[in-house]
């Protein structure tokens, strides 16, 4: 339950989530990034890439890894932390 609550409290944070319609290409929504902080290409996205990043409102940078290895992943410029709405238990156990 604490973990759904924060997750709800953090959409209810990131202004792209909130929207009612689509995002939009280049509309300051959301920026689809490869592990390496470049703009994620066609040609990865069709391969099915398995490390991306999503950066949110340019402020809320999300990174995914679907791969059962630890895997480095470089992060936009930028300051970035964790967001202080996931207690630190709840993110240990993700």
């Amino acid at each position: 339950m604490d973990f759904t609550a924060a997750l709800i409290h953090l959409r209810q944070q990131i202004p792209a989530l909130t929207l009612n319609e689509w995002w939009e290409e280049g509309d300051g929504n959301v920026c689809w990034l490869n592990k390496r902080a470049q703009p994620l290409e066609a040609r990865e996205w069709q391969s099915g890439v398995p490390c991306l990043q999503i950066l949110l409102s340019d402020r809320w940078l999300i990174t995914l890894n679907a791969t059962d290895e630890v895997v480095e992943i470089t992060l936009p410029q930028g300051e970035w932390r964790l967001s202080p709405h996931l207690p630190e238990r709840i993110i240990r156990s993700l």
